[in-house]
């Protein structure tokens, strides 16, 4: 290898002389057993150590100048070849992975590509990604972003966040890696092999009566304002907290007691159907709307995040363990129980995806309406096993009682 760099440079001496013909400018000289690295001599002298590689993204050949000889020596090249080699193996691209960070291709590439698709969560995953991203793996460069320690920073997630939580946090860093992925500032997604963990369904809370009831009371209790209307409204609509917000004073139909819903979280236009108090409540929003949003902020956009002064108004009304989601749920669970209204209607008129989505995670059954079904069912089972509901034996029927009705065929012993 030595003596190919020598020979080069005597050709461009005798060339330089005025002997001989002109060499190439460049020439790469091959290093023996390590395939795909290259010693580069250039007509000026100077030597290079090159690696050449197939780009993962574009499927083309190209190159990395990895040191100049003899600054950098065999061994030294030879180990910076194969840690480029396990970089492409782990889909982390030399040179723009070593230059930006993960916050800078979050905020630089991910969020904006996310802004000009439309997408619909991307105020909330800027809230979050500070919290949870960011935090984690946010001061590290691409090139580290391998697929150990994404499994460590998740693990660290599990540890210290509730099982619902965590995964809520996991699917969302499993995105970004992919949105990064997709826009070619890494070959492969780290996190494309980690799978999420099944969590089991959360305890589904409704507001009871007595709940509604000091509700209703601390509602009544003071003027109407547009925080106290925005709570009533959800808890007689069951529509989302973010469709609401961001309702228009133009999308109200009085006379067909409809709201179309635009912001949604499916990307559909929606039609939230109205009950009296609520059509009541969205007139006289409208009537009082100063911008074009139902539910109005004082700086002329939609109403803010009303989680936090809801805990506040619930605690002036003495009560606790709710949340402004939980109407919702109260809301499937009283319309599944008026007579004849279907779990249907009900996943309809919440406008989910699919009945099973309702069924799942909306529907609740209060214990009253358990002990009922329990009761009659065991009266039922009770009878045909010959026994009155205290589990006495009844005489068996006669031949005449058969035409009967079940409260006079048996009598009892």
């Amino acid at each position: 290898m030595i003596d190919d760099v020598m020979a080069n440079q005597v050709a461009w001496q005798k060339y330089e002389s005025g002997v001989g013909t002109k060499p190439q400018p460049q020439k790469q000289i091959t290093v023996p057993g390590v395939t795909g690295l290259f010693l580069q001599a250039y007509y000026t002298g100077a030597l290079r150590w090159l690696d050449r590689y197939m780009n993962p993204l574009t499927g083309k050949k190209t190159c990395s100048i990895l040191g100049a000889f003899p600054e950098m020596s065999l061994a030294r090249a030879a180990a910076a070849h194969f840690k480029l080699r396990d970089d492409l193996a782990q889909g982390v691209l030399p040179g723009i992975g070593d230059r930006m960070t993960l916050d800078q291709a979050v905020t630089e590439q991910v969020f904006p590509n996310s802004e000009r698709n439309g997408k619909k969560s991307l105020r909330s995953d800027r809230s979050r990604y500070p919290k949870h991203i960011k935090r984690m793996w946010g001061d590290k460069r691409l090139s580290e972003l391998r697929e150990p320690v994404i499994r460590q920073g998740i693990e660290e997630i599990r540890r210290v966040e509730s099982p619902a939580n965590a995964e809520k946090h996991v699917a969302f860093a499993k995105s970004i890696f992919r949105d990064l992925a997709i826009l070619k500032l890494i070959a492969r997604n780290p996190a494309a092999d980690i799978k999420m963990i099944q969590v089991e369904n959360p305890v589904l809370v409704i507001p009871s009566d007595d709940q509604l009831a000091k509700l209703g009371q601390a509602l009544l209790a003071e003027p109407a304002t547009v925080f106290s209307d925005f709570i009533l409204t959800a808890i007689v609509t069951g529509g989302r907290q973010g469709e609401l917000r961001h309702a228009l004073v133009s999308d109200l139909d009085i006379e067909r007691r409809v709201l179309t819903v635009r912001e949604t979280k499916s990307g559909r236009v929606e039609t939230l159907q109205l009950c009296d108090v609520a059509l009541t409540v969205l007139t006289r929003r409208k009537a009082l709307a100063t911008s074009r949003y139902l539910f109005g902020s004082p700086s002329g956009g939609p109403l803010g995040d009303p989680g936090h002064a809801f805990q506040k108004f619930s605690k002036r009304a003495g009560v606790s363990g709710l949340t402004l989601h939980a109407f919702r749920r109260g809301f499937a669970t009283a319309c599944i129980q008026v007579p004849g209204v279907t779990a249907h209607d009900a996943s309809k008129l919440l406008t989910h995806s699919s009945v099973r989505v309702t069924e799942k995670f909306y529907l609740v059954a209060p214990n009253s309406r358990l002990q009922y079904a329990a009761g009659e069912a065991g009266r039922s089972l009770a009878r045909r096993l010959g026994l009155d509901p205290l589990g006495r034996p009844f005489l068996k029927p006669s031949i005449r009682s058969l035409a009967m009705s079940d409260e006079v065929r048996f009598v009892a012993a």
